[in-house]
């Protein structure tokens, strides 16, 4: 937590640009960083998720918008960084990769729950309301 602060206080000092030009050049350094073809890199990345937080290649490749083929070193550097941010516990999961698909499937117990729990009644209408509401006209005086 240290060493968050200290960086926070130094972000502080050094103007937005720079900031944002250091991070790009880290973002190209890890990319240029290869130490084999890129898609074994990211084939070794999908099975890391998959074995460490229960992401499947469908969720990334859902969260991306395209094929796991199609990544590019860009692609891997993101997939690095939520790793490490998932890593150091400073975002979960369901942050990036939403399980709506867990939500989808039922097991249909819920249904006969709803059919057993709502018993069927008649709805009586209470009498009409004959009396006529009626405003007087408000001088403007």
């Amino acid at each position: 937590m240290g060493a968050r602060r200290l960086r926070s206080c130094i972000l502080g000092v050094i103007p937005g640009d720079i900031v944002d030009k250091a991070v790009s050049q880290c973002t190209e350094t890890l990319a240029g960083n290869s130490k084999g073809p890129l898609k074994d890199r990211i084939a070794s990345m999908l099975k890391g998720f998959k074995d460490h937080y229960r992401v499947t290649q469908e969720m990334v490749e859902k969260k991306f918008g395209y094929n796991a083929d199609s990544f590019s070193e860009y692609d891997y550097v993101e997939l690095l960084n939520i790793a490490n941010s998932l890593k150091d516990g400073m975002s979960k999961v369901e942050e990036w990769f939403p399980k709506e698909d867990a939500k989808k499937q039922s097991s249909g117990l819920g249904d006969d729950f709803k059919a057993q729990a709502e018993p069927k009644t008649e709805v009586k209408l209470d009498a009409t309301n004959d009396i006529p509401i009626e405003q007087p006209e408000l001088s403007l005086e």
